[in-house]
């Protein structure tokens, strides 16, 4: 049965995600556990004028950004968007989790 991991894995796939070139917010992170690996979900958002191409090479990046900072990830899924500046300085980069 899937299960929450401890929110120390939330929060190093957060910061391994945001430490990478060209990532411009992280939204959507959820960390499931499930047998021995946790599986990882996340929406980030990037410069909308990229490529398709370097948008897919930021993406790889996080993966295994993510991979490293967390040797039992099993699997990392990484959904890239446009970067849209929202006007509210505390949401234009999500890099806390809420509390939980």
């Amino acid at each position: 049965m899937d299960e929450a991991p401890d929110r120390t894995v939330k929060d190093r796939a957060l910061q391994a995600a945001a430490e990478v070139h060209g990532v411009r917010s992280v939204e959507n992170l959820n960390v499931r556990s499930s047998g021995i690996g946790f599986y990882v979900d996340l929406h980030v958002k990037a410069d909308p004028k990229l490529s398709l191409e370097d948008a897919h090479e930021i993406a790889a990046k996080v993966k295994y950004a993510i991979l490293e900072a967390i040797p039992n990830v099993v699997n990392v899924l990484v959904h890239m968007e446009p970067y849209k500046a929202s006007g509210n300085h505390s949401e234009d980069r999500v890099f806390s989790l809420p509390p939980a």
